[in-house]
């Protein structure tokens, strides 16, 4: 029986031993055994380890291993479980990670554990920012991986050709572009005319006024929600302003004693002048009576005219010359007051 009992011994441990030469050359041809996807969690190193401790097969590429980090940890001899190593060596993989264990945990021998971690990346997609780990090897691989779409206006960086680093910063800009109609009012202009017809100080509108509307045109754009530009396309007048017309009066107003009030407004009115002097100048000459004479001029008239002065007078104004007409006085005593002859009456 210690025969037997030693033969079992030697036996075991040359089987050992090829199984740890054989593990030696393996590792160095590039093969091994490998965990597909891990769990979605991180609450816990054990969440994150293979639920099913028989790996399957799966050769990794030279090329594979060039962009990706490799972590080597070992588990101890009489632990059977790839989970209870990973624990063991406080390590925590990720969904995407690969693992390649070597010899079989379940030989009880010990493990030869190595992690490839998927290439690290930061997108932001707008103003949203996410951590991705994933196997694809350019930009527009991750896009078409995690469904993302790119507007036609949308601005990518670095571009969709760009190959995958580690911890590679990818920034989509969100660009929107839309048109803004704005409408501004057009103030209406106020035109002021006279009126001899409305007596002095007074005034009406005879045309209220009305606004226009301009409309104007912007194309903006905005990236990530925020306006970055506006651009003036287009500007027309939709509604055309209505002047406003306002009249006031010129008609003087007759407030002291007078006669032939008629004549006297059109005499003011045609001269410009007051036509209150007018009156006035009438009542203290001849107290409004038209055929007037006195003998010491002889001086005539409403306004006590010598005969030679108003030849001079009429025939400059230009308003007749009976000058015992109410109308012919009147009319050519205002030329005479507009024009300079106001000394001609004390």
């Amino acid at each position: 029986m210690s025969k037997l009992g030693g033969n079992i011994l030697r036996l075991w441990q040359v089987s050992v031993i090829t199984i740890l030469l054989l593990a030696v050359f393996l590792d160095s041809c590039n093969y091994g055994l490998f965990s597909g996807k891990l769990s979605n969690t991180q609450s816990s190193i054990a969440d994150h380890v293979p639920q099913d401790n028989r790996l399957g097969r799966e050769v990794i590429s030279r090329d594979f291993r060039e962009f990706s980090n490799s972590e080597v940890y070992y588990g101890k001899p009489g632990v059977f479980y790839l989970n209870e190593m990973l624990i063991d060596n406080n390590v925590v993989v990720y969904p995407e990670d690969i693992i390649k264990v070597f010899p079989d945990p379940s030989y009880g021998v010990g493990s030869k554990i190595i992690i490839y971690r998927a290439p690290q990346i930061s997108l932001w997609d707008g103003n949203d920012k996410k951590i991705y780990r994933t196997w694809v090897r350019t930009v527009e691989e991750v896009l078409q991986e995690k469904q993302i779409t790119l507007g036609d206006k949308d601005v990518i960086n670095p571009s969709i050709d760009t190959l995958l680093t580690n911890d590679l910063e990818i920034k989509i800009t969100r660009v929107a572009e839309t048109n803004l109609i704005e409408k501004d009012d057009i103030n209406f202009k106020v035109i002021k005319k006279e009126d001899p017809n409305l007596e002095k100080g007074k005034s009406k509108i005879i045309q209220s006024g009305k606004k226009g509307i301009k409309e104007r045109i912007f194309k903006i754009r905005r990236e990530n929600g925020k306006e970055v530009s506006r651009q003036l396309i287009e500007e027309k007048v939709t509604t055309n302003a209505r002047d406003q017309i306002e009249v006031y009066g010129t008609k003087q107003i007759i407030t002291v004693r007078c006669l032939y009030n008629d004549i006297v407004s059109q005499a003011a009115a045609k001269y410009n002048i007051d036509p209150n002097e007018i009156c006035n100048l009438m009542m203290k000459e001849s107290n409004g009576h038209y055929k007037s004479v006195n003998p010491a001029g002889p001086y005539y008239g409403l306004f006590q005219y010598s005969q030679g002065f108003w030849d001079i007078v009429s025939s400059k104004a230009g308003n007749g010359n009976n000058i015992f007409a109410p109308s012919a006085q009147i009319l050519n005593t205002a030329w005479a007051l507009s024009n300079g002859y106001r000394g001609r009456w004390p």
